[in-house]
């Protein structure tokens, strides 16, 4: 950029951790990465140099992923430019292929679940404590299952909802089953890893940025599984967005700059590189020493279907996540029947909506909603083992 702007320095500064106040943008910079989750937030506390005041980003959004595309924008209007990105991924061991073979293509997550219980049927579980570690929240598994239109965060949720007690009860059938393990609160991330290392699990589900990191570290061959997604559903991702910080006594330089990390070549070189990128036909060129061809490619088309579900305030989102992350392994564990942890679950969530003022999905029967009831479901608990339920 500076061979193309010789009038303009770019000075890459350490990230600062908070940035939320108006001083602490200022001593960030002029552009500044920010989680694109996180983008509503920062647009609430004014922070962040509106584009449209200047005529707005010089940057074709259909050049990128739709899904990145969606998140950089708030209140109708585009804030910044994605450059990098991380999708969920289900990383399997090679060396069993007569046990992944069946899970190499395509399919819905149902149709994953089902062929999950059939290899479990057909083997040795005797090496292994689960046949999937599943790293990733519960919300992961929504944006896989629900149509897009639905994944906003007062609806994804929303409990209360009968459509999603029904999803839950169907998920019930495979989600809360031995051959898929789900950390506590405090193994989430080192659990994941180290059992596939070891070889107690057959996939492992996780973040993409694990290829540069423990995956690189391990002797386990692997192999990345197409993502299982239900149809007009999506795949978790995050990223960092390039935005202008408020304070900038520079903000046409900024723009300009911004339009050059949203440009095919810069992010051609970095997907080269292995990373992921948010331009889509720069992300063909993805490619990294430790995946074949083929898994690249895969990885690829996964990302063109990435999603990601913006949060009112991360801070308190992050502590609902933990609570309902809670009463989610009740439910997986069998402490929980399907129609508490919906009860559960609404009750909670609508905690957090009332105590935050965060909007409130639209609710029309099928749940109380102060109580979070399902209406005529049962209150006893039904455990599905027994030491579960003598907890």
């Amino acid at each position: 950029y500076m061979k193309r702007r010789r009038d303009i320095a770019v000075e890459i500064r350490p990230a600062i951790a908070d940035t939320l106040d108006m001083a602490a943008m200022a001593d960030a910079g002029d552009v500044v990465q920010i989680r694109m989750a996180q983008l509503p937030l920062y647009v609430a506390k004014g922070v962040l140099f509106d584009p449209v005041a200047a005529g707005g980003l010089a940057v074709d959004m259909d050049e990128l992923h739709q899904g990145l595309a969606e998140a950089a924008r708030c209140g109708g209007r585009t804030w910044g430019v994605p450059v990098t990105c991380s999708i969920e991924c289900f990383f399997a061991n090679a060396e069993r292929m007569e046990l992944i073979s069946p899970l190499m293509r395509q399919m819905g997550v149902f149709e994953f679940c089902e062929r999950l219980r059939t290899i479990h049927g057909t083997m040795d579980m005797a090496p292994f404590e689960a046949l999937v570690f599943n790293d990733k929240s519960f919300n992961s598994l929504l944006l896989s299952t629900l149509p897009v239109e639905q994944q906003t965060w007062p609806v994804i949720r929303d409990f209360a909802a009968p459509e999603r007690v029904a999803l839950m009860e169907r998920l019930e059938a495979f989600y809360c089953r031995p051959w898929i393990k789900h950390p506590g609160l405090h193994g989430r991330g080192i659990e994941t890893w180290h059992g596939f290392a070891a070889r107690r699990n057959l996939v492992s589900v996780g973040a993409s940025v694990a290829l540069a990191g423990f995956l690189r570290r391990i002797d386990v061959p692997f192999r990345v599984l197409p993502h299982p997604r239900e149809a007009g559903a999506a795949v978790a991702g995050a990223a960092n967005l390039n935005v202008i910080s408020a304070a900038t006594p520079y903000p046409l330089e900024c723009l300009d700059f911004l339009a050059y990390l949203a440009e095919e070549r810069p992010q051609h070189i970095l997907a080269e590189e292995g990373q992921l990128v948010a331009h889509r036909r720069a992300s063909t060129h993805f490619r990294r020493d430790n995946l074949c061809a083929d898994d690249s490619r895969q990885m690829v088309e996964d990302l063109r279907h990435i999603r990601i579900l913006s949060i009112p305030d991360p801070a308190v989102a992050q502590h609902e996540l933990a609570v309902l992350h809670n009463e989610i392994c009740k439910w997986t564990e069998g402490v929980l029947s399907t129609a508490d942890v919906c009860r559960s679950l609404a009750i909670r969530t609508r905690f957090f909506d009332q105590a935050h003022g965060w909007p409130v999905a639209p609710r029309a029967g099928g749940m109380d909603a102060d109580t979070g009831v399902p209406a005529g479901a049962e209150r006893e608990t039904r455990a599905r083992t027994g030491a579960a339920g003598a907890a």
